[in-house]
């Protein structure tokens, strides 16, 4: 698989791995530096109403803290071969769903492109970015689509935080394989039509 990494928004460097895609970590802040293990359902001014997440969703999002707070402190947790979509699997079994792929496809963005077939649809909503009119929510998974930042398998992540500003955004995303680095980061992205955002799979919890 080939993966672009922008720097600077000036060169593209092309990397092999095998999995499904990822999304660079130049053109967003890393989530590198260690993380407070605090829960997440204590809500942060101008974050999504953290409070009111299924506590699911909840424990999850705190897993994925921890793991990123692991591997700022130098003990990187990754799930599977450190793609994507094995965070993904793990995500959506935690929530209790018992989904299976029902598709063939390989690529991160048909999560979201082949929604009404893979089964997906009867434990998520699918949610349209529509150019960032529509954001996300805590707990959503992120699907974005090949092109612009994004490798031409696309990619997924989870969402963790919301921040508003007026009618601007911005979100936290755990992931894996973002720039490469196999194992759980949180990471920061807005709506830049680069990031050539699908949408998001909402759980129905």
């Amino acid at each position: 698989m080939a993966i672009k990494v922008s720097f600077w928004r000036c060169a593209a460097v092309a990397i092999s791995v095998f999995g499904l895609g990822l999304v660079p970590a130049a053109y967003a802040p890393s989530r590198a530096d260690p993380v407070e293990h605090s829960s997440v359902q204590a809500p942060a001014a101008g974050t999504d109403e953290a409070a009111a997440l299924p506590p699911k969703i909840a424990e999850e999002l705190d897993v994925y803290r921890s793991a990123a707070a692991d591997a700022a402190l130098g003990n990187p947790v990754m799930y599977g071969d450190g793609q994507c979509y094995p965070l993904i699997q793990q995500y959506i079994q935690a929530l209790g769903f018992p989904w299976r792929n029902r598709d063939s496809s390989g690529n991160a963005f048909d999560l979201y492109e082949h929604f009404p077939t893979n089964g997906l649809a009867q434990f998520f909503e699918q949610v349209p970015f529509a150019g960032g009119t529509n954001e996300p929510h805590v707990g959503d998974i992120v699907v974005y689509g090949p092109g612009g930042f994004v490798s031409e398998h696309g990619h997924a992540a989870v969402v963790t935080a919301v921040q508003r500003n007026g009618f601007l955004f911005r979100y936290e995303t755990a992931e894996q394989n973002s720039g490469g680095r196999l194992f759980v980061t949180l990471n920061w992205r807005d709506f830049n039509p680069a990031y050539n955002t699908l949408g998001y799979l909402r759980p129905k919890l």
